[in-house]
């Protein structure tokens, strides 16, 4: 704006292409932006130089050119139009803030939620929050089946109470088998260097030099081995020990008829023996004695297993209604096995030298 001022001012004291003086007098000076006369204190007087070097006086005011843009008054004209312009300009500026500041006003108080609104946003709000529960539960409801797969799986693999029979029963059949066959035979019966050791211990039994005397009536202790001390005497031995022979329960033992009677050597034992045969003997109370070998102890062990394996016979409930017997000596001679029939049938087979034995299918039982 102040160069467009200066530029008018510059143009004011200009003409077109020729020199001006101005002389010292007082003029009335209008400003061509629009402003009032001013009256400067040294008046200035215009002269021309016409071709000639004649000069003429300007007049005080010019004349306002009908119309042209290079005239004074073209220039003043266009000043206070421009002024106008400006004013105008500066007016529809303040007014422009002013509905500017109204309109801020209005958009503050439009921009104020209303309960519309609120409902509005609840309503989104809400469509948004059962979106995200439904992509959740369906992420919750594939991990549920996902577990339930695998929790089946793990019922189908892993052993409870009640499949444990079905699956175990198959594998414990064979070893079931086994084992029994295992405790019918006893431990080592078929070894060769255990079937040695046995007869080297038997010999060391003192079993093997004694005899038995069975069918005492009498109770008394002491009559019993005065009886057998007189006996001895008169086949021509003597007596080194004398074992009384009880049975049942610890504390309640009752005396039987027997009695083992140990001598000096084997060969005592065999000659007593061989003397003794056909000869009647009595005790006190007029029973009879009889007179033979005592067993050893794997005698006794052979002879108990069989009792115990027809005590279990007789319990079976396919051997309730059947006779269990012990076959001490088969009619054969020539047979030195010993057996335990169910009714016709061999259940149970023990041969000279095992110990225990062995059931014959179909029968097996534990002992």
């Amino acid at each position: 704006m102040a160069e467009h001022k200066s530029g008018v001012r510059k143009g004011i004291l200009k003409d077109s292409g020729d020199k001006s003086s101005v002389s010292k007098a007082p003029a009335l000076h209008v400003d061509p932006l629009g402003g009032s006369p001013v009256t400067e204190s040294v008046s200035k007087i215009a002269r021309v130089d016409s071709g000639t070097g004649s000069s003429a006086a300007l007049p005080l005011v010019p004349p306002l050119p009908a119309a042209g843009p290079t005239g004074f008054d073209g220039l003043s004209q266009a000043g206070l139009t421009a002024k106008g312009a400006g004013m105008e300009v500066d007016g529809s500026t303040d007014g422009s803030k002013e509905q500017a500041e109204e309109e801020e006003e209005e958009e503050a108080e439009e921009t104020e939620p209303t309960l519309k609104d609120l409902m509005r946003e609840m309503r989104l709000g809400n469509r948004k929050l059962s979106s995200e529960l439904k992509k959740g539960l369906k992420h919750f409801q594939s991990e549920l089946t996902s577990l339930s797969t695998k929790v089946g799986n793990l019922e189908q693999e892993m052993l409870t109470k009640d499949n444990l029979t079905p699956v175990i029963a198959p594998l414990l059949a064979p070893l079931e088998a086994r084992l029994c066959a295992l405790e019918n035979s006893g431990p080592g019966t078929a070894s060769p260097e255990l079937k040695m050791l046995r007869k080297q211990v038997s010999r060391l039994d003192p079993a093997n030099k004694s005899l038995r005397f069975r069918g005492f009536a009498s109770e008394s202790v002491q009559v019993r081995v005065e009886t057998i001390e007189k006996i001895i005497r008169d086949l021509g031995g003597g007596i080194c020990s004398c074992e009384h022979i009880y049975k049942g329960p610890v504390g309640s033992r009752i005396l039987t008829d027997m009695c083992v009677v140990e001598l000096t050597s084997n060969s005592i034992r065999e000659r007593i023996l061989k003397d003794a045969q056909g000869k009647p003997f009595q005790d006190p109370a007029r029973a009879e004695l009889a007179i033979d070998r005592a067993k050893t102890a794997f005698q006794l062990q052979r002879n108990n297993h069989l009792r115990k394996v027809s005590d279990a016979l007789k319990k079976e409930p396919t051997c309730k209604d059947k006779p269990v017997v012990i076959v001490w000596q088969q009619e054969d001679r020539k047979d030195k096995d010993r057996t335990v029939t169910v009714g016709n049938d061999v259940a149970f087979r023990q041969s000279v030298e095992d110990m225990h034995g062995q059931f014959v299918s179909p029968f097996s039982c534990s002992v």
